[in-house]
């Protein structure tokens, strides 16, 4: 493919960051959607551009159809949070390894600096994937513990996860109610009537 030489640097590295997301996501996170999946995403991509580039906050915003301001809240209130989901960590730590390799010339003038920084980098990475392991082991030992709904329920997203513990929440009163009520409290009727239960 013919490259449009034309078009400024920062249109291609970033535009490679963008990519990376919507493909692996199959996503597209320059729309205007508000939805919490595709706000993360587009979060990631705030972070990934700061990290690897050095790009003004409004080139990156500009990519997304965003102005500075987008990035810059972003930076503040979402990059934390967003590390937190294990999907998007995985993201981030796999975009994270094929930059360290496709991008030293770029990003790194002194070729013995990044040797430290890539072989200090793939030594975190590789103690979070053997700790992600165990994590994951310990939770595969417990599953066989859990009930069908509790396994379900750790593969809710959180969304759905707070829809579930309301309709849960009800449940679990109308079960304590019953238990309350089992041992012959007067439910109706009047002093002859001891136990309502009794003349059903």
């Amino acid at each position: 493919m013919k490259i449009d030489m034309t078009k400024k640097d920062y249109y291609y590295d970033l535009k490679k960051i963008i990519t990376y997301i919507e493909t692996t996501a199959d996503v597209n996170i320059g729309t205007r959607s508000r939805k919490r999946h595709l706000v993360d995403l587009r979060a990631l991509y705030y972070k990934l551009a700061l990290e690897t580039t050095n790009y003004s906050y409004e080139k990156i915003g500009k990519m997304v159809d965003r102005d500075h301001a987008s990035v810059l809240h972003a930076r503040k209130n979402t990059f934390f949070n967003i590390m937190t989901d294990h999907t998007i960590l995985d993201y981030y730590h796999n975009y994270r390894v094929e930059v360290l390799g496709q991008q030293v010339t770029e990003h790194y003038e002194n070729q013995k600096q990044y040797n430290i920084l890539k072989n200090k980098y793939n030594n975190l990475y590789a103690k979070y994937g053997s700790l992600k392991s165990r994590l994951n082991n310990m939770l595969n030992g417990l599953g066989s513990e859990l009930t069908d709904n509790e396994k379900g329920y750790r593969k809710l997203s959180r969304k759905n996860r707070c829809e579930y513990d309301k309709r849960v929440k009800l449940i679990l009163k109308s079960f304590n109610w019953k238990e309350q009520n089992q041992n012959g409290e007067i439910i109706i009727g009047s002093g002859s009537v001891n136990d309502a239960r009794g003349t059903l």
